[in-house]
Formats: C-alpha cells, sequence, structure tokens
C-alpha cells in the first residue's frame, strides 16, 4: 500500500474509508446485540437454575434484536436448503 500524494487520490481515499464507516460500525452494534443477547442468556439459565418452578421469559425480543433465529427456525432452514439440493 502506497502513500497517495496528488489530490484525486486523498480525495479517493478519504471517500472510500467514509463510505466504509458506516458499514463498520453497523457491524459493532450488531456483534454488541450478539453479546448482549448471549449474557442475556446466561443470566436466564441461571435464574432457571436457581428457581425452575418460576415463569421464564422467552426473551424474544432479544433474540429478535440480536438477530439470532429459534433452534426450530434454524431446522427448517436447514431442511428447505436440503430440499433444493
Amino acid at each position: 500500500m502506497g502513500i497517495t500524494t496528488t489530490k484525486a487520490g486523498i480525495v479517493r481515499e478519504i471517500v472510500e474509508q467514509s463510505l466504509l464507516l458506516p458499514e463498520l460500525l453497523n457491524r459493532a452494534l450488531k456483534a454488541s446485540d450478539c453479546v448482549k443477547y448471549c449474557f442475556t442468556l446466561v443470566r436466564a439459565a441461571r435464574a432457571q437454575a436457581g428457581h425452575p418452578a418460576a415463569e421464564q421469559s422467552t426473551l424474544r425480543g432479544e433474540r429478535e434484536a440480536a438477530g439470532a433465529r429459534t433452534a426450530r427456525a434454524q431446522g427448517k432452514e436447514a431442511q428447505r436448503e436440503h430440499e433444493i439440493q
């Protein structure tokens, strides 16, 4: 990777980097949601272990915010892929 010294080259590099930044931020936010969901799952499992008779949340909102799929959804997707092949 060389050093760009022309105005056009410098502007091109700035534009490329500024276009990449929103994508990187979106990825970081998505990763943060996934980590939060994982910690929520751990807390829910701990609560369930401590009080097995207590009603537990489905964590649907947290799961959807993190973009995680249920095991059932993953199974259906795998079945569709298998049927296509």
